[in-house]
């Protein structure tokens, strides 16, 4: 009967934080939209940098920004160098997007273009947006290193790799069951996390085994 328990309240928590992550993503996504939405803008030469974004003062960086205002769109070689900001804290995974994260997506969106923007996946987007939060050039570099992902994953197909068969896919599900497989004798909904996390450690424990061999025989 503990383990019936233990299994309904490991179900339990799944959907609790599955609701949770749902709920987030909703909130991002419609922040996201009312980017896309707002329909393409072209780029402004003089175009305010978004809230917390420190102005370039020296000689190179102001000259390496003027030319990237002159091609129209920001290149590796127009960024600034790679250092936090004074202060700079990053934020919550799950918090909402900021008004300083929301400029910095509808300036990516005028660079990559409205058709390309509305393609690019949201947990993608935020990533850059947020992982790029630090910078003095935080729009300009968000934008050469998303722009250069998505030509690499453009390059090497990558999105029709989840639209692939996979090969023994039937033995893959067998071995590794995820999420509900069945119910026990008095219908309560049996979860294929506790195989999972069992066999994680039967893996570990053999693995261990494997490299305790190994170095035994280094050691003969």
């Amino acid at each position: 009967m503990q383990v019936l328990a233990l299994t309904d309240a490991l179900v339990f928590l799944q959907i609790v934080a599955l609701y949770m992550v749902v709920s987030r993503l909703t909130r991002l996504e419609s922040q996201l939209r009312g980017v896309v939405g707002s329909g393409p803008a072209a780029p402004r030469a003089g175009a305010p940098l978004p809230t917390g974004v420190a102005k370039p003062t020296s000689p190179r960086a102001v000259a390496a920004l003027a030319g990237a205002k002159r091609s129209g769109l920001p290149t590796a070689e127009s960024l600034l160098p790679d250092a936090p900001k004074k202060g700079f804290r990053t934020a919550d995974e799950w918090a909402p997007l900021t008004p300083a994260e929301l400029a910095v997506a509808v300036r990516v969106r005028d660079w990559l273009g409205a058709e390309r923007f509305s393609t690019v996946p949201n947990d993608l987007l935020v990533t850059f947006i947020r992982g790029y939060a630090y910078r003095a050039d935080w729009a300009e570099s968000t934008y050469v290193f998303l722009e250069r992902t998505l030509t690499w994953r453009a390059e090497r197909k990558l999105d029709r790799v989840i639209a692939r068969t996979m090969p023994n896919r039937h033995t893959f599900e067998t071995v590794c069951p995820s999420g509900p497989v069945g119910f026990d004798d008095e219908g309560h909904m049996v979860s294929g996390l506790l195989t999972r996390v069992v066999s994680y450690f039967c893996a570990c424990l053999h693995c261990s085994t494997q490299f305790e061999r190994i170095s035994t025989v280094s050691r003969t």
